[in-house]
């Protein structure tokens, strides 16, 4: 789950990019291929910032392994502690849960991405029609957007459990669910096998 909305900001913050430049390169808004760049950034750079959808996946995907070869040497006869166990079922639990999180997160942002890149352009314009040079177009441009996203997004979440804010968190939720199962694996080594799947989840 957090993989693919880690997935979705990034195709949406290329495809964006893209019609940026495009529409700011217009007569309508009259911005300079630099200028329109780097306008392209400020306004997608909210969703190019979530990485923290990347990290969970990541680390979702590691315990994942580390519970297999639990289940596998379960299968030798060589069962892992209840200790271990009961932190790697925690530790999936927060994974699940933030994964659910930074979906909506994501979700919200790329909603609230949208309809401040609309006030952008609409202010743009009006810059352009008032017969504003470039360079102020584009400083109109860049308030506009960072004026506009935050209250955006927090609309976008005002129905959730989820604040834009919580992304630190949560990150920071899922790392301590991690150094529970290292420090059970720190107390009572097991295997070469698991041993290698746990420091991959660590």
């Amino acid at each position: 789950m957090a993989g693919n909305a880690e997935d979705a900001a990034a195709a949406k913050a290329a495809a964006l990019g893209v019609t940026i430049v495009t529409k700011a390169t217009a007569s309508s808004v009259g911005l300079g291929l630099t200028q329109a760049q780097q306008l392209a950034s400020v306004v997608t750079a909210p969703m190019t910032a979530l990485g923290a959808a990347g990290a969970i996946s990541a680390t979702a995907s590691t315990v994942s392994k580390a519970a297999l070869a639990a289940a596998a040497e379960a299968g030798k006869g060589t069962p892992p502690s209840a200790e271990l166990i009961a932190a790697l079922k925690s530790t999936v639990a927060s994974l699940t849960e933030a994964a659910g999180k930074v979906s909506t997160i994501v979700t919200a942002a790329i909603t609230a991405t949208d309809n401040a890149w609309a006030t952008v352009l609409a202010q743009a314009k009006a810059a352009k029609t008032a017969d504003r040079d470039a360079a102020d177009v584009l400083t109109t441009a860049k308030l506009a957007m960072t004026d506009n996203y935050i209250s955006e997004v927090n609309t976008a979440l005002a129905t959730s459990d989820v604040a834009y804010t919580d992304l630190d968190t949560i990150a920071n939720d899922v790392k301590s669910g991690v150094d529970a199962v290292n420090a059970v694996v720190e107390a009572a080594p097991v295997s070469a096998e698991m041993t290698a799947a746990l420091t991959a989840a660590v």
